[in-house]
């Protein structure tokens, strides 16, 4: 019997920042915040296993399409940014007179498939893409390894730049900024990604 192979012609399929990095976070991030504690009852294997299980349900929750209910940080984030827009916050003045929730969308075509990039980006302000952030904790350079920042400045090529302003909670306003050329080429991620995807 031979086996059918996956019909990846004549379709176009959704791609967007979420998805590549959810993929990105089960990849190479998920354990990488995992801690060991004198009074664990897990062994640190233990705990680092369940934190890849995790991972790869929300990623593959990602990639089908299947919502599942925010959790606290989530609606943290979506409160804190709905007070940005409204003028109450640090971030409020600096995107001050922006443009909101601006669509983009772009096809592209990638060994031989085509793809929908789909992305709403916070705010879009003189040329500057800006992405609001509520965090427990920030270090310098938190989202150096998203796929954020260049899928937006692929769907929005008259940006200059890509602004993140996390806000934390010793109520500190930090600001990580990326320019073009300093990330890989989305098309090219979406070739990691979707070679991946055909090995496994």
């Amino acid at each position: 019997m031979t086996k059918k192979k996956n019909d990846w012609s004549n379709k176009t399929y959704l791609i967007t920042p979420s998805l590549l990095n959810s993929w990105g976070y089960y990849m190479w991030e998920c354990e990488k915040n995992v801690r060991e504690f004198e009074s664990d009852e897990k062994c640190l294997e233990d705990k680092i296993e369940e934190a890849r299980a995790k991972a790869k349900e929300d990623f593959l929750n990602a990639l089908n399409r299947i919502k599942t209910e925010p959790n606290e940080y989530m609606l943290r984030g979506i409160e804190f940014e709905e007070e940005c827009y409204k003028g109450n916050t640090p971030v409020s003045p600096i995107i001050k007179d922006g443009v909101f929730q601006v669509v983009g969308m772009k096809k592209v075509v990638v060994e031989d498939m085509e793809f929908l990039m789909y992305g709403r980006l916070d705010v879009l302000k003189g040329g500057v893409i800006y992405d609001i952030k509520r965090v427990s904790s920030y270090h310098p350079q938190k989202y150096i390894g998203s796929f954020q920042h260049g899928f937006y400045m692929d769907l929005f090529p008259r940006a200059k730049k890509f602004k993140y302003l996390p806000f934390d909670d010793k109520e500190k306003l930090h600001e990580e900024v990326y320019y073009r050329d300093q990330y890989p080429q989305t098309t090219q991620v979406i070739a990691w990604f979707i070679k991946w995807l055909k090995e496994n």
